[in-house]
């Protein structure tokens, strides 16, 4: 008689275990599903946020949001956007951060000057840094999480791996992000991605990749005194002022204008010896600001989502990702037909699951702040 008492409390303390082993799992993936819908769903009425500009390092702008009732030291996350004139003020990373404060987390989007310029540049890396010091400081928390968006996922994974801030961070999500910026940008050129066991497989490159490469390098594909003016005039078409960039070309030299407006058709065949041979000039470069070969240190969990049809950085990205980072990092990779680039598209059920799953993860290695 005496021994059931004994045996009663470990039947109970067992039942208790296994509910505390599924309940956190079981909130993640409710919170992955919240989110989700809220991405996929028309923008309603939600809980109203506080969204307070900010700045840090050398005075870089950037936004918090949190909800007023989150405590101080609520998980905290920096969100990266991509290559995009408007920056934090893009529409889908805005709304993107809403959706992760409305679960708890404060978020804080830097503004990453040259991702707006449409350029990829060591210097990015130092200003993600910069933020994640920054939030940390501002939430009291030891560690934080970084998302980033398609280039900016790349630069994100650079600055989660450097002596300076790998011990601050927990979790990184790279969305649409890239391994390798050279072999990226030669795919702009030849349509061709290469997988990691050097296969390649073809997909029509989105159109504004040769754009943003000749952009970059103005001076390789024009002579000096057209240089100025035809960047002006590729980074209004890339803006969509394309009235205003078509009026840039009465300034330029007649062959000058010839390429541009072949471009502007979308028409790389005159170029494309041209940008190849820029991108190879600027390997080096490329190499600084490219994932490949610099995860090694890289201390945090590591989620890596990539839509299975991306023109703009090939879903064979993911893989070489994957093949990166520290078995003891590695957190997830997901290639899926819903997401479209950086957001997603048309999700059937099993799709639907497949990203419940993957974001119910990142959630949980997001919550790891302490």
């Amino acid at each position: 008689m005496r021994r059931r008492p004994t045996k009663r409390f470990g039947i109970v303390f067992t039942i208790l275990l296994l509910a505390l082993l599924f309940l956190q799992p079981a909130r993640d993936h409710w919170r992955a599903g919240r989110v989700l819908h809220d991405l996929s769903a028309l923008p309603t009425t939600s809980p109203a946020l506080t969204e307070s500009n900010v700045s840090f390092g050398a005075n870089v702008p950037a936004r918090i949001y949190r909800l007023p009732s989150s405590p101080e030291n609520a998980p905290s996350i920096v969100l990266v956007h991509g290559v995009h004139r408007l920056g934090i003020d893009e529409p889908r990373l805005v709304r993107f951060a809403r959706t992760i404060a409305r679960e708890g987390f404060t978020v804080m989007t830097p503004l990453v000057h040259e991702l707006a310029d449409y350029r990829v540049d060591a210097s990015s890396i130092g200003t993600v840094e910069d933020a994640v010091h920054y939030l940390a400081d501002a939430s009291n928390v030891r560690k934080v999480g970084i998302i980033g968006f398609s280039f900016g996922g790349g630069v994100s994974l650079l600055a989660a791996s450097t002596s300076r801030t790998r011990d601050s961070v927990s979790c990184v999500l790279s969305v649409g992000g890239h391994d390798d910026l050279r072999r990226v940008s030669t795919f702009f050129a030849t349509d061709r991605a290469i997988s990691p066991d050097r296969s390649n497989s073809f997909l029509k490159a989105h159109d504004y990749g040769p754009l943003v490469v000749a952009y970059a390098r103005a001076e390789d594909f024009f002579p000096k005194e057209d240089a100025e003016k035809a960047s002006g005039a590729i980074r209004l078409w890339l803006w969509e002022e394309r009235d205003q960039a078509r009026a840039q070309l009465r300034d330029l030299s007649p062959p000058s204008r010839a390429k541009l407006e072949k471009l502007f058709e979308h028409d790389i065949g005159p170029i494309r010896e041209e940008l190849v041979a820029s991108i190879e000039k600027h390997a080096a470069e490329m190499a600084r600001v490219s994932p490949h070969g610099h995860l090694s240190q890289i201390s945090a969990h590591v989620f890596v989502l990539h839509g299975a049809g991306d023109s703009v950085i090939p879903a064979t990205e993911a893989a070489w990702l994957e093949s990166e980072v520290p078995r003891s990092s590695v957190g997830a990779t997901l290639v899926s037909p819903a997401l479209v680039h950086v957001e997603l598209g048309e999700v059937n059920a099993r799709d639907k699951w497949d990203l419940l799953h993957f974001f119910a993860g990142v959630i949980g290695s997001m919550r790891e702040t302490a």
